[in-house]
């Protein structure tokens, strides 16, 4: 059995990496302040070669010059389930990393490696066998999401002039730590923020040309868009009239944004015959019945 990962071994997009090592890697030994020796891989960037590398970072311990320091051939993880505990035993964590993510686990890492090394950490605190359990299901239920929202939801957006980027702000995300200490759930609070987000948005675009002002707002929005014309921005810099009808065009909008952001808070806050209160309802009115399901199976897991 295969391990099966959120972060690990994939790009921004989900995608696998491509660059991962294969066949073997190289490494060398070094003595830490337990007075075990530990192996840190020998890491070349991409427009290098192995022979290339001369010195190697040691976390909390600073450069080593390879020079004539003895290599150590070491062979990469074959990704099995059931190897992951010997070869962490035998090779250590950094080669570990290096085998399944690229790079090493003590780096100094932005928020991406971040999470790489919080997943890890969670795996070797649960062991295998659960931690599959819960990155199987949640991968499934990402992909469902994920195909959801880009056919029900990402055409709106794109009308209102997003991009596919949006999708990250609304998809779940695993939970692999608290506070520092290693976890294994679903983060309900913020995954129903993000539901309630996602239902405020077209909730907000469904009733914004229903408000009885709208049709106002649009006979002065294009009063102002005629009286400018052809005329540049700069033009129109000290021109009285037309910073009067944009003025009064925006006093429009933002009466029309204040009503209907009260009118879809107090629907989110009560539930309405269109948002029920219960997070499990939302999830099956936003997402349907299928990832409301895995989704409760994942807030389960033991």
């Amino acid at each position: 059995m295969k391990l099966n990962f959120v972060y690990i071994g994939n790009d921004l997009d989900g995608n696998p990496k491509t660059d991962l090592p294969t066949g073997e890697i190289q490494a060398i030994q070094v003595k830490f302040d337990d007075g075990e020796k530990h192996f840190i891989p020998i890491i070349p960037n991409r427009w290098e070669t192995i022979d290339d590398v001369k010195e190697v970072w040691v976390y909390g311990q600073g450069w080593f010059k390879l020079g004539k320091r003895k290599r150590y051939t070491i062979p990469v993880f074959d990704g099995e389930a059931e190897h992951f505990n010997d070869y962490l035993e035998k090779y250590g964590i950094d080669v570990m990393c290096y085998c399944l993510n690229g790079d090493s686990f003590n780096r100094s890492g932005d928020c991406c490696h971040i999470r790489y090394c919080n997943e890890f950490r969670t795996l070797y605190h649960f062991g295998v066998e659960k931690f599959n359990e819960y990155s199987t299901l949640f991968k499934q239920m990402k992909e469902l999401q994920t195909k959801w929202f880009k056919e029900k939801y990402l055409p709106l957006f794109k009308e209102h002039g997003w991009g596919d980027g949006i999708i990250d702000d609304y998809i779940f995300e695993p939970c692999y730590t608290i506070y520092g200490v290693p976890f294994m759930v679903m983060d309900v609070l913020e995954d129903e923020k993000k539901m309630d987000n996602l239902y405020h948005k077209i909730r907000y675009w469904e009733l914004y040309k229903k408000h009885h002002k709208y049709p106002e707002y649009e006979i002065r929005k294009q009063k102002a868009v005629d009286y400018k014309g052809d005329r540049s921005y700069g033009d129109l810099r000290w021109d009285t009239e037309y910073d009067n009808l944009c003025e009064y065009a925006n006093e429009i909008d933002h009466i029309i944004h204040t009503d209907i952001t009260k009118r879809i808070d107090k629907e989110v806050e009560n539930g309405c015959r269109n948002y029920p209160i219960q997070m499990s309802a939302k999830m099956r009115k936003l997402y349907g019945k299928k990832i409301e399901e895995i989704y409760q199976k994942l807030v389960e897991l033991k």
